[in-house]
């Protein structure tokens, strides 16, 4: 083996040790110590990505440093607990969109399986109804089910569905670089960026999610598969709503009955998802947490 293949090799090594080190030692209060790290990560990520090494080993170098940041604990975000707490709502028969954390604390005498003042200091959202629209919601329960008195297990189950789409939008990802004629090594400029492996593997954040599905319906749309693609979108949607941005773009790839084909299954696939949660209350708790 040649030494620019030795060096791209101890690059990933030294970049999976510097993100191991981020994220389970790390708290965020120590500006110097992350600030550090993050150059330290964005330096070896200019390398890896001028390394000559073949796409397979270097996606399989990226899959084994999120694979190493699975039992680590957030430290640079507590978004997590809020989620794992709306999952500990529903998994209790209760609807997230209805009640704030405080009032699990505050205003009730009984408590609530796994609603506990533990859980709640973690809490960045105490005084807010959730934000976190239906499909999120599912995963946030599955998470959440197997044992609602532990968060450790709880984080870890995330993290493993979090894993399971970062493998789904990677893969979507190279298919759709493929069938477009552009540089499938582009995938590497996610796989290995700081930010998207410490905010999802390390923090704990669902985007990924979102973007699987978002990928696979333009996949779908690519195919002129309209109402696949429609399906995909609706979950996207109902996972985070920052997919509605592209909704303008139909007019330029769809004619008329296909725009309105494709608003029909995305409405009404919406509407099913959220059908478990529906409350007339949850619209206006909704927007006044988000205002």
């Amino acid at each position: 083996m040649d030494g620019k293949r030795w060096l791209s090799i101890i690059s990933i090594l030294l970049y999976a040790l510097a993100a191991i080190i981020l994220c389970y030692t790390i708290p965020r209060a120590e500006f110097i110590s992350v600030f550090a790290l993050f150059t330290a990560l964005f330096i070896l990520y200019i390398i890896i990505l001028r390394t000559k090494l073949s796409l397979k080993w270097l996606l399989a170098g990226a899959i084994a440093v999120r694979i190493c940041l699975l039992f680590s604990t957030p430290n640079l975000s507590d978004d997590v607990y809020r989620f794992i707490w709306d999952g500990r709502v529903s998994t209790n028969g209760l609807n997230p969109f209805l009640y704030t954390p405080d009032y699990f604390i505050h205003e009730i005498s009984e408590g609530v399986k796994g609603l506990n003042y533990s859980m709640y200091s973690f809490l960045n959202s105490q005084k807010y109804y959730t934000v976190y629209p239906a499909f999120a919601q599912y995963i946030f329960t599955v998470s959440a089910a197997m044992d609602v008195n532990n968060i450790h297990l709880s984080i870890i189950i995330f993290k493993l569905l979090l894993l399971l789409f970062e493998l789904v939008l990677i893969t979507c990802a190279l298919k759709l670089l493929h069938a477009l004629k552009i540089n499938e090594r582009n995938i590497l400029l996610y796989a290995y960026n700081p930010l998207t492996v410490t905010e999802v593997m390390g923090n704990a954040h669902f985007e990924p999610v979102m973007i699987s599905f978002l990928l696979l319906g333009f996949w779908a749309m690519h195919k002129q598969k309209i109402s696949l693609a429609a399906i995909m979108m609706a979950i996207s949607v109902s996972t985070k709503m920052l997919p509605l941005m592209f909704a303008p773009l139909l007019l330029r790839y769809l004619n008329f009955k296909q725009i309105l084909q494709f608003a029909l299954i995305c409405i009404a696939l919406i509407a099913l998802l959220f059908l478990p949660f529906y409350n007339l209350q949850i619209f206006t708790n909704l927007f006044s947490s988000v205002n």
